[in-house]
Parts: structure tokens; C-alpha cells; sequence
């Protein structure tokens, strides 16, 4: 606006525009120019202003930069004084007794248990070969005698505890009857008797102890079967009671199964749903023969699947021509968690089963008991 203001202006100034007749100006354009003129400077001056204000605010923008660099150098020379004062201060790493003492600390009960057998096994012998092996047994002792007054204090065993602790820790209990016997047997037949009764005990007392270790571990393997949850491929089951329909049939009803050949029964049953000859042998090979990773509650360790009674109803219904819908949804249910297990290389039960669900292929294994078929629906179901 300017340049055109100056262009009209310098068009009237014979100075400038020499040997050219100059019309006289309009007076409306002259009113024009003239604002046009006023315009472009105020604009001018408005952004002179606002070149101004940035400047300012970018000088203060620096300022507040620098001061902000103060502060972080400021800080990390205090951080520096306080490192440095830490190190002079002597912080040293923790004791090697330090480590001991905690790991005892944690594996107490492990320990106690140990020195336990150590004075019930060991303490046979040394009762009567003697030897170093009795200060062994004297350091159990002292451990379990330990342990049991620790119990006493905070008010989890009784002084019969204690008492009976003593005993148990004592290998004398567990020799002879009475010195008078030890005096007859020397009489009788000196040192060659009295070290052949003494055989005689050695061999007796290892013999028990070897029918207890026995008994003990049968009796673990029992409580392990007990405690532990059936996983079944289909479903997780609770133990198998006395009263429990699942104690005897379902083993011998998956024994019949695996030495049944049934494939080719099932594959025309459930040929009307989609599934073909292998993937009904497929299915059966997952169901009942293959081993895999049970690992839903407690160790994990390999086997084939527990047997289930509804999924033994369920190959029968199926392999007699009479399935349930949810027969039906078992062979999807099984065949999806196989081709998982095929295509992952996994051997996890529990992630298998877990994708399987997620994947929408559930199995009811009440369905058909609720329908009247098989036996009838139990208070665990």
C-alpha cells in the first residue's frame, strides 16, 4: 500500500516525472492514498511493536535458561558432596557370616527336618560302632533341641513337646533294654557273643528304619495323589472319593477304549459335524495315549490325561451312534487344543486348555447327564 501510495504520489511531482504533462489529481484518489498511507504506518508500527515484544520475551526466555542451568550445576555438585561424603562415611558390603546367617534363616525348617532323620538313622549306628559320627549326632540334637524350645517360647509346642524331643534325641532309647542284659551276654560268650547281638541289632534297627523310609515314601505318593486335581483334557475334576462313581469305572472304561478299535465307528458318527477319519484318530490319540505337560496345580510332570468318566460316557455315546450335542463339542473342544499343542510345540496343559477356551470351543460335561443320558449329575457337576 505504501509502494503504490509512493508510486501515485511520485506521479503527480514534476521533479520526478519530468517533460510529462501531470493531470491534476482526482480528489477522491488523493483521499484514498492518503489513508492508505495512514494505514500502512500504523500497521508498520504495530509490527515494529510486536517485533519489540518478542525480543523481550525471548531475552527473558534466556534469562530464566540460564538460570535454570545454575540450579541443575548447583544440584549435581551437591549430589557430588553427598556421594563423596557417603564413600568417606565407610559403607562396606554385608558380611560373609551376614549371608550365612540369613540362609539359615530361611531354610530352618528344612534343616530341622534333616537333623532329625540324621539322629533317628544315624543314631542306630553310632550307638553301637561309636566313633566321630556321635558328635555329628550330638549337633542334630542340639539343632532339634533348639528348634523345639524356639517352639515352646512363642507358645507353638508344650513342654510334653520338649520332653518328648529329649527322647527322640536320645540314640540310648534305641539299644538295648538294660545293662544287666549286656552283663549275661558277656558272661555267656564274651566279646564274640555280645558283637553278634550286637549285628543282630544293627541289622534290626536298619531293617526298621528301612520299612519306615518305605512306608513313608508310599504314604507321600498316596497324599500327592490325593492332594492333587484330576486334569482330564476336557475339564479339571476334584479327587476321586470313595463314593465317587469315577473310583474304578472310568480307569477301566479308558483302558477299553485304548485297546478298542473304534475309529472308524466314531469317524461315521461324527462325519454329519465336519470331522474327518484322522482327525477322529487325531482326537483319540490326545484324548487317551499321548503324554503331555499336566502343570494346572502343583508340579507339573508328564502323562497321559486322567481319565474323566464323562468323556468315557461321551466315546461311547459316540462310538454306539447315539451322540449328545456335547459329545459333539468335546471332538471340537479336543481336536482345537491338539492342533494348538501341534502348531505352538507346546506340551502345557494349562496354556493349551486356557487358549482353547479363549478360542470359544467350551465343553459341558453335565450336559448330557442333565439330559438323562449317562450317570446322573453329581454334586461336584
Amino acid at each position: 500500500m505504501v509502494r503504490r501510495a509512493t508510486e501515485k504520489t511520485d506521479s503527480y511531482d514534476p521533479a520526478k516525472n519530468s517533460g510529462k504533462d501531470v493531470p491534476k489529481p482526482d480528489e477522491a484518489d488523493v483521499r484514498c492514498a492518503t489513508r492508505d498511507a495512514q494505514h500502512a504506518k500504523a500497521r508498520q508500527a504495530a509490527a515494529e511493536r510486536n517485533v519489540e515484544g518478542a525480543q523481550n520475551a525471548l531475552d527473558a526466555a534466556k534469562k530464566l535458561a540460564g538460570q535454570a542451568k545454575g540450579l541443575r550445576q548447583e544440584a549435581a555438585r551437591r549430589t557430588v558432596t553427598k556421594l563423596h561424603e557417603a564413600s568417606d562415611a565407610g559403607i562396606t558390603n554385608r558380611r560373609w557370616w551376614e549371608e550365612i546367617g540369613d540362609w539359615v534363616s530361611d531354610h530352618w525348617d528344612e534343616i530341622v527336618t534333616v537333623c532329625k532323620w540324621v539322629v533317628t538313622i544315624v543314631g542306630i549306628i553310632v550307638m553301637i560302632v561309636g566313633g566321630p559320627l556321635g558328635w555329628l549326632i550330638f549337633a542334630a540334637a542340639l539343632v532339634v533341641m533348639a528348634d523345639t524350645v524356639r517352639k515352646v517360647i512363642k507358645g507353638e509346642a508344650g513342654w510334653g513337646d520338649l520332653l518328648w524331643a529329649a527322647l527322640d534325641c536320645n540314640p540310648a532309647t534305641k539299644g538295648f533294654t538294660s545293662l544287666a542284659k549286656l552283663g549275661k551276654l558277656w558272661k555267656a560268650g564274651g566279646l564274640r557273643s555280645l558283637g553278634a547281638v550286637f549285628m543282630k541289632g544293627i541289622g534290626g534297627g536298619l531293617k526298621n528304619v528301612a520299612q519306615t523310609l518305605r512306608g513313608i515314601r508310599e504314604g507321600a505318593a498316596r497324599l500327592r495323589q490325593v492332594e492333587r486335581l484330576l486334569q482330564t483334557g476336557g475339564a479339571l475334576r476334584r479327587v476321586r472319593g470313595d463314593v465317587d462313581f469315577v473310583t474304578d469305572w472310568a480307569d477301566e472304561a479308558y483302558d477299553v477304549i485304548r485297546s478298542s478299535d473304534d475309529i472308524d465307528n466314531v469317524a461315521r458318527n461324527a462325519a454329519d459335524h465336519g470331522f474327518s477319519r484322522s482327525e477322529i484318530e487325531q482326537i483319540k490319540n490326545h484324548l487317551f495315549h499321548e503324554e503331555h505337560l499336566l502343570d494346572s496345580y502343583g508340579d507339573a510332570y508328564m502323562a497321559r490325561f486322567d481319565a474323566n468318566p464323562r468323556i468315557a460316557e461321551a466315546w461311547q455315546r459316540l462310538n454306539n451312534g447315539s451322540p449328545h450335542s456335547a459329545d459333539i463339542d468335546l471332538l471340537r473342544h479336543e481336536l482345537h487344543e491338539s492342533n494348538h499343542m501341534r502348531t505352538t510345540g507346546s506340551q502345557s496343559y494349562s496354556t493349551d486348555h486356557k487358549a482353547t477356551i479363549d478360542a470359544g470351543y467350551t465343553w459341558d460335561q453335565a450336559a448330557a447327564a442333565r439330559d438323562g443320558h449317562g450317570r446322573p449329575v453329581t454334586a461336584e457337576e
